[in-house]
């Protein structure tokens, strides 16, 4: 089943200030190389329960993953 991935604005907001802090402390090519990947990640995750099996732990709606670093993402659904 796939699901609707939405970012919550705090964490476009987050990722906007992360890209222009990499972009001012390296270059705007490593700031959009290394958000687009944060996205791209959150993104596959469409396809929840699959990447639930890869040792992520997910119950009561939630799914704890971590990659690059822990991230706590909401379902819709309430499965354990």
């Amino acid at each position: 089943m796939e699901y609707r991935i939405v970012f919550h604005p705090r964490a476009e907001a987050e990722l906007e200030q992360l890209y222009d802090d990499i972009a001012e402390r390296a270059s705007p090519v490593v700031a959009w190389n290394f958000v687009t990947g944060i996205r791209d990640h959150c993104l596959a995750l469409r396809l929840f329960h699959s990447a639930a099996q890869s040792g992520s732990k997910s119950c009561l709606g939630l799914l704890v993953i971590g990659a690059p670093s822990a991230l706590l993402l909401r379902s819709t659904s309430n499965e354990c």
